[in-house]
């Protein structure tokens, strides 16, 4: 359900994706797709030291994750994974 809302959220502002991804966080901490997706929007709205962190935590959650599994995955549609992607970079994702 969360993939499906990813798009949506983007699309509607980095702010309500930031909503989205953090309940879904409360709800499960240890879950990486909310924490990559809170990790780009919080890059995108500028809040670079917090989405440095998110970045280290989702790196911890999930230690293979890079942007490029992220693109393989085809998570998303091509516009919505260009967004992410800008935002992982800004947050210091490693790209592989």
């Amino acid at each position: 359900m969360l993939a499906s809302h990813t798009p949506i959220s983007f699309r509607d502002g980095s702010r309500k994706a930031l909503r989205t991804a953090g309940r879904a966080l409360q709800v499960n901490p240890r879950f990486s797709v909310p924490c990559f997706l809170q990790t780009a929007a919080l890059a995108h709205v500028g809040r670079e030291s917090e989405a440095a962190t998110s970045a280290r935590h989702l790196l911890e959650l999930q230690p293979d994750f890079t942007i490029a599994s992220l693109v393989e995955s085809k998570f998303t549609s091509a516009e919505h994974i260009f967004m992410l992607v800008k935002g992982l970079e800004k947050a210091g994702v490693p790209e592989r």
